[in-house]
């Protein structure tokens, strides 16, 4: 399966800092495991290039994982749902967003149709706290 993002690379004198607190924030208490994958690097100097990159995926253990799902109980989960870095609509959205504009040719049949049903359960957006 494919999988699009960014990947982001660590300077070295900052490396253990960032994998322990990755490490305590995804997998000792998000319920996370860790995977180191293949990244292709996309864009015309980059073509065919790849490296190593560290991916965080929720396991059956995490005690908020909704596992196979409808879009329409997805979108409830999220928009009732809130963590530490905000609400999880927010998150969301904000990836939507992303994935709209770095991968326009991407077309996430899943992702927008949790967008659409989680956007008619929620709130008004002046109603909203983020």
């Amino acid at each position: 399966a494919d999988t699009w993002g960014v990947a982001y690379q660590v300077q070295q004198d900052q490396l253990r800092h960032s994998l322990e607190y990755l490490n305590l924030r995804e997998s000792v208490l998000g319920g996370y495991v860790c995977k180191t994958v293949t990244f292709y690097s996309r864009g015309v100097q980059a073509r065919g290039s790849s490296t190593l990159a560290l991916v965080y995926i929720a396991t059956p253990q995490n005690p908020l994982y909704l596992g196979p799902a409808k879009a329409e109980d997805i979108a409830g989960q999220i928009v009732r749902s809130r963590g530490h870095s905000g609400h999880n609509l927010e998150y969301l959205l904000r990836l939507v967003h992303f994935m709209r504009s770095a991968c326009p040719g991407v077309e996430d049949k899943h992702l927008f149709s949790i967008e659409a049903a989680s956007l008619a359960l929620a709130p008004a957006p002046a109603d909203r706290q983020a």
